[in-house]
């Protein structure tokens, strides 16, 4: 295999990286055996034990989502679907059913651009807030820029958080 081979598998992910890990150590432990070395055998169960490992370590761990600082700042004024007095956004707000959802947070003495409502009515006046934005906004729609700019988070999922 080669590295064009693992931009190939890019899109499947850690399955991808699997299949490609794969691929190689059986490759490797059919070259080893050619070789006829007295170690050759216990190499092989090396390679196979890790592959073993690897596969037993995809199926076992489960991904955790968790919102990240996308480094930016930008709103999406009458999209907010949710409101809460906090610096950061909720870990319970960010789960595989919410996937690619943003919040926004301000610091304190940022004065207005509260959302609209009950939703608006638990933050209004509190500071540090952030606001949870509706399904219609998600990464790569444009800011609206009808509120003040405050820190964007991306609810995203990973292994390693």
């Amino acid at each position: 295999m080669t590295s064009d081979s693992i931009v190939a598998l890019q899109p499947f992910g850690l399955v991808g990286l699997a299949i490609f890990a794969i691929v190689t150590l059986v490759s490797l432990a059919s070259a080893i055996g050619k070789i006829k070395l007295p170690q050759a055998g216990p190499i092989s169960f090396l390679i196979f034990g890790g592959i073993g490992a690897i596969i037993f370590l995809l199926y076992t761990s489960s991904t955790k989502a968790y919102w990240t600082n996308v480094g930016t700042q930008a709103d999406w004024g009458g999209n907010d679907e949710d409101c809460e007095p906090a610096a950061l956004p909720s870990k319970n707000l960010c789960d595989d059913q919410r996937l690619g959802r943003i919040a926004v947070c301000w610091e304190p003495n940022e004065n207005g651009g509260y959302p609209p409502g009950k939703a608006g009515d638990r933050c209004r006046g509190k500071q540090p807030w952030c606001t949870y934005k509706n399904s219609n906004v998600r990464v790569g729609v444009a800011a609206t820029g009808q509120a003040p700019k405050g820190r964007v988070y991306v609810c995203g999922a990973g292994l390693i958080q």
